[in-house]
């Protein structure tokens, strides 16, 4: 798979959180599915947080629980594509459920395979008030 390809499976993930962020579409399992490999694990902040496409999509929807309005910047504003991993540094502009504005700023490292993500390691930092990232821990995120 070429470079752009990884990195435009990455980007896929990106165009559709925007979609829904300015549309307020449904989130679906098919569009998880679209995006992730079945079993992908995403680690946020050193914790694991999801797991498969249930996972995935429980966490997008929490996202959309705590913010009213959302822009994930892309391009990246630092990218390396590497074999199978694309490393992307990046921001997200957002409104809470209050209408306080924020900024996240986003170090991710995600492997691509088969044309779409199977895994993720993410490190968040926020300019304001940091959304409540531990919600979105799941006792039962990794299965056993």
């Amino acid at each position: 798979m070429a470079r752009e390809q990884k990195l435009e499976a990455v980007y896929r993930l990106f165009r559709w959180l925007n979609r829904v962020g300015s549309t307020g579409e449904d989130m679906t399992l098919a569009h998880i599915a679209a995006i992730f490999t079945p079993r992908a694990p995403m680690y946020l902040n050193g914790d694991i947080i999801c797991h498969d496409h249930a996972t995935h999509l429980q966490h997008a929807l929490d996202l959309r629980a705590q913010m009213a309005k959302w822009r994930f910047n892309i391009p990246f504003e630092r990218v390396v594509v590497e074999g199978d991993n694309v490393v992307g540094y990046y921001t997200v502009d957002f409104e809470d459920k209050t209408g306080k504005k924020n900024r996240m700023y986003d170090f991710c490292f995600f492997t691509v395979e088969d044309d779409r993500i199977s895994s993720i390691l993410e490190t968040v930092y926020f300019s304001e008030q940091p959304l409540d990232i531990k919600s979105f821990a799941q006792d039962e995120a990794a299965p056993t």
